[in-house]
């Protein structure tokens, strides 16, 4: 017989976008007893959650994230914690490869621990960017490694999503505990959007009726894959959902989700620009200043060389080559392997995600002038 309680369940990185909206969400669920979320900086956690508890704990801290783990007894683990795109190398090797290798050494050796998801990107995917002719499978593409992919965030992602799929270990009916076993799985996100979204939602909305939500860059031909926060919560728990009631079934494979439709970069960003208010985007006739995607990544390639050697080799600048990448290449995701493996389909439309996105936005602008 299945147990239906999830009991305890830890949420790495329960402070950040991801992480706080999937802390939210199981702490509803009444299968889930507690949910322990782990911050590095109490200042960025959020607000209270009944049935909710934080722990501030570096996730680099092998030892201290054993003491936590040893001490709470999750039964499922949603890791969600990355240093973001455009950390350095440094931060990319430890809090994304190394911290997960040491995690799932201690998960696997949990009585406790029976499953880890690992909130993983289409960065992780090597020639994942520019395929367009067809919506791509998991099975066409192979992940990054630590000496393959162009930067150290797809290195590591790469790398790191295949640590947390090699991992996959179902308990026999007959051992005592999960002790030396563990079920695990990987979602491979796009483009994530959606409140309290600091890292594109934000940057887009501040640029409402400045000269930045005039220009486009490139051609706009390509088209993109988009998630709304909430879709990615739903396939986090349902991914959990069918570990724990299958340990045979879906452990050690990897899933793209998306919002289940495809659109151009500069169509998604131009529907917050209007949502939001934006004079040109609301006139009759929208004026655009296009800047040729060669000459943008000409003039960063010479400013990603003043920074390295500025900072030594050791900072990597916050507008790169990189940001534009998904831009210039774009990519189309099939998710029928989560459609049929997982149950997934998306809840909120792009478009509906961007109304509720931009409504977020505005109310924190709101509440500022007050």
């Amino acid at each position: 017989m299945v147990n239906n309680s999830w009991q305890t369940v830890l949420v790495t990185g329960g402070g950040g976008f991801v992480g706080s909206h999937l802390v939210e969400a199981l702490a509803a669920m009444p299968e889930v007893t507690q949910v322990i979320a782990t911050a590095q900086n109490p200042k960025k956690t959020r607000q209270s959650i009944p049935k909710s508890r934080l722990e501030i704990c570096e996730i680099t801290n092998r030892e201290k994230m054993k003491e936590l783990i040893e001490r709470v007894r999750p039964k499922v683990i949603f890791h969600t914690i990355s240093p973001g795109p455009f950390a350095p190398k440094r931060l990319q090797l430890e809090v994304s490869y190394i911290a997960t290798r040491n995690l799932l050494e201690i998960a696997r050796e949990s009585e406790s621990v029976q499953a880890l998801i690992y909130t993983s990107s289409l960065g992780a995917c090597s020639s994942a960017f520019g395929h367009l002719s067809s919506p791509l499978r998991e099975e066409e593409v192979q992940p990054n490694t630590l000496d393959t992919g162009v930067y150290w965030y797809y290195r590591t992602k790469g790398a790191t999503d295949t640590l947390v799929l090699k991992a996959n270990s179902p308990k026999p009916s007959d051992a005592e505990n999960w002790s030396g076993h563990l079920l695990t799985a990987s979602l491979r996100t796009p483009g994530l959007y959606g409140p309290r979204d600091t890292t594109m939602s934000e940057p887009i909305f501040g640029m409402v009726n400045t000269l930045g939500a005039r220009v486009q860059w490139g051609s706009d031909i390509p088209v993109h894959e988009w998630l709304y926060i909430d879709n990615c919560v739903l396939a986090h728990v349902l991914t959990a959902r069918k570990l724990l009631e299958n340990p045979n079934g879906i452990g050690g494979e990897a899933f793209f989700v998306t919002d289940g439709k495809s659109m151009k970069f500069h169509q998604f960003v131009r529907t917050i620009y209007k949502e939001a208010g934006d004079k040109n985007m609301n006139s009759r006739d929208p004026r655009f200043i296009v800047v040729p995607m060669w000459l943008l990544l000409s003039l960063l390639a010479v400013w990603e060389w003043v920074y390295e050697i500025a900072t030594l080799g050791r900072g990597w600048p916050s507008v790169s080559r990189q940001n534009f990448t998904y831009i210039r290449k774009g990519t189309r995701l099939s998710i029928e392997k989560a459609r049929a493996r997982l149950g997934y389909e998306p809840k909120v439309t792009t478009e509906d995600g961007i109304r509720r996105t931009v409504a977020w936005f505005k109310e924190k602008e709101s509440k500022k002038t007050k």
